[in-house]
């Protein structure tokens, strides 16, 4: 048992801080699946890289028929062990755009099937990219476009929006 404070038994600062590292990354691993599912950093990208590395566009305006891709961290998701030693995570998408207005009618919905994701080690980060086409068929004005990520495996859904302006 590793404790930062416990200068007696490890005297070598950096022996005491990865011990505590590796006690904390434990209580991290066994809340998680207990947390809220949480969506953080929904951006549509012209380019997305990897983990945190994307291109937004400046401005939330797009055409009728433009390609876009919705890039979103994703926090707090079950993993489960397979029977070859792996994590398993499964989750399923949905992305709507209403009007940005108080009725709020939803005027298109993209459904995304379930995406399977299978790891060696456990998981520290996670990011899901969506790539899509504003519809045509969307009249000029102010929506709001809704991304809605139901982790199956851990049974809890989360949602997150942003605005955008089709000219």
């Amino acid at each position: 048992q590793a404790n930062y404070f416990e200068t007696e038994s490890m005297p070598e600062p950096d022996a005491r801080a990865t011990g505590t590292i590796d006690r904390l990354d434990a209580a991290i691993r066994s809340l998680q699946p207990r947390a809220r599912l949480v969506l953080k950093h929904l951006a549509l990208c012209r380019q997305i890289h990897s983990f945190g590395d994307y291109e937004a566009f400046e401005e939330n305006e797009y055409s009728p028929g433009q390609e876009v891709l919705l890039y979103t961290e994703i926090e707090n998701f079950t993993s489960q062990p397979t029977s070859d030693g792996r994590q398993r995570t499964l989750l399923k998408s949905m992305i709507t755009i209403q009007k940005d207005e108080p009725s709020g009618e939803v005027i298109q919905q993209i459904r995304v099937g379930a995406t399977e994701d299978l790891c060696r080690s456990t998981r520290r980060d996670y990011f899901h990219n969506y790539e899509f086409k504003i519809p045509r068929s969307l009249p000029l004005g102010r929506y709001v476009l809704t991304l809605h990520v139901t982790d199956l495996l851990g049974n809890k859904t989360a949602s997150e929006s942003l605005k955008l302006t089709v000219r």
